[in-house]
C-alpha cells in the first residue's frame, strides 16, 4: 500500500514482497534483504525512465509531478 498509485512500484512490490517473505521464512535474514531492496530500487530507477516512474515518487507527489522542462531562454 506504500507505493500507491504509482503502479510501476506496486508491481514491483508485489513481487518482491512475495519473493522476500519466502526468502524471510528460508535464512532468518533481514539485513540482506534490505540491502537486495536497496539495489532493487536503485535498479529501477537507474534503467526506467523518469516519464514511467515519475522519480519514484508515491502518494501525492506521484499525482502531482510534472517533469521538469529546460527553457532554451535565459531568465
Amino acid at each position: 500500500m506504500a507505493h500507491l498509485p504509482n503502479p510501476l512500484l506496486t508491481v514491483a512490490a508485489l513481487f518482491w514482497g512475495i519473493a522476500s517473505c519466502a526468502l524471510f521464512l528460508r535464512y532468518h535474514d533481514l539485513y540482506s534483504l534490505a540491502v537486495a531492496h536497496a539495489i532493487l530500487g536503485l535498479c529501477i530507477l537507474v534503467t526506467i525512465p523518469d516519464s514511467v516512474h515519475h522519480q519514484m515518487r508515491v502518494g501525492l507527489g506521484y499525482l502531482q509531478y510534472h517533469a521538469a522542462t529546460h527553457s532554451a531562454q535565459p531568465q
